[in-house]
């Protein structure tokens, strides 16, 4: 015993007054844009691939991808924030801002500054402040703690410097 399905009906369109000379138009620019999007897909996965290997690339390239002092005040202590094992005091957090080479200078009062921004993490719930008495306030990462976007070279002025630079040391152009 077979059982019939009904048979689906096509689509039906209602036909515009005069719009015959519109349809060729219509059907190349819906052709078109079959086209951009699956070159927006096949753009889409190249890319991927190469900031893949880019990001492979540039520590066997760069002995350090970026200098902390590129990045503002409040990345470089979410930087510090990363990688700290134990909560930090504001003068935790210049003493390695200073070691790691940032420059402090750029500020009037550095120390204000930091208080400033860990003032303004907190508000953002990035960190949190841990009270003990007797004791100077000091603040540990939470789960919020925004991450570092690495800062991305100019690939105009890296080829200049490539040029520049020659060669790296026992290769030949």
């Amino acid at each position: 015993m077979s059982q019939d399905k009904p048979t689906e009906k096509p689509p039906t369109f209602e036909w515009a007054e005069g719009c015959d000379r519109y349809i060729e138009a219509f059907l190349n620019a819906m052709r078109e844009l079959e086209n951009i999007e699956a070159k927006e897909k096949e753009f889409a996965y190249r890319k991927a691939i190469l900031s893949d290997t880019v990001t492979a690339l540039r520590p066997l390239i760069f002995k350090r991808a970026w200098d902390i002092s590129d990045l503002s005040l409040t990345d470089a202590i979410r930087w510090i924030f990363k990688g700290s094992k134990r909560p930090l005091s504001a003068l935790d957090v210049r003493t390695k801002l200073t070691d790691l080479g940032y420059n402090l200078e750029q500020f009037d009062n550095p120390l204000a500054n930091i208080h400033t921004a860990l003032t303004r993490m907190g508000e953002t719930n990035e960190i949190t402040k841990i009270e003990s008495e007797g004791k100077k306030k000091t603040f540990e990462p939470t789960s919020e703690l925004k991450s570092v976007p690495e800062p991305t070279p100019d690939i105009s002025a890296l080829s200049e410097a490539l040029k520049t630079l020659g060669p790296p040391q026992g290769q030949t152009e």
